[in-house]
């Protein structure tokens, strides 16, 4: 890994796993990106099929990050910065703090206007799963969710 040396200790450039703080020189304890697994996961869902990737970093923690095609993560990124500090305000109210209200926030990093990177959140369903089975339940007579999900490609691929 690569850090930025300290002007204070004289350092200047870049140096290769090592940090400079307060004029000392150390290892750097910052977990780093140690592999990434050769197999990447296709998703069946969502509009651009994303692909998940897994990666390990030098303290052994095992990492999954969801790597999207064709969508704009500039604006998830915005309401990702919009949850914290919703969060950071309901920390500091009584009620919602005894509560423990707080939203879940994920990181997000757009690459391009069309690219990026968010991380994987755990025990989550995703919206496409929740509104098939919301759907089968309450409008059974209804088009089947994968009907409805043709027709609306069709009609996206013809304009």
């Amino acid at each position: 890994a690569l850090v930025r040396a300290s002007a204070t200790a004289g350092g200047r450039g870049w140096q290769r796993g090592k940090t400079v703080s307060d004029g000392k020189t150390g290892e750097c304890d910052v977990p780093r990106i140690n592999r990434f697994v050769e197999r990447v996961q296709v998703s069946d869902t969502g509009l651009s099929h994303p692909r998940f990737v897994k990666m390990s970093d030098t303290s052994g923690r095992e990492h999954k990050q969801v790597v999207k095609a064709k969508d704009d993560l500039r604006q998830d990124a915005v309401t990702q910065q919009l949850f914290m500090l919703l969060n950071k305000v309901f920390s500091s109210i009584p009620q919602t703090r005894q509560r423990d209200i707080r939203l879940r926030t994920y990181k997000v990093l757009p690459l391009s206007p069309q690219h990026g990177v968010t991380e994987f959140v755990r025990n989550t369903t995703t919206l496409a799963e929740y509104l098939k089975g919301a759907h089968e339940h309450y409008r059974p007579n209804d088009y089947s969710f994968d009907t409805c999900r043709k027709l609306i490609k069709g009609v996206e691929d013809n304009t």
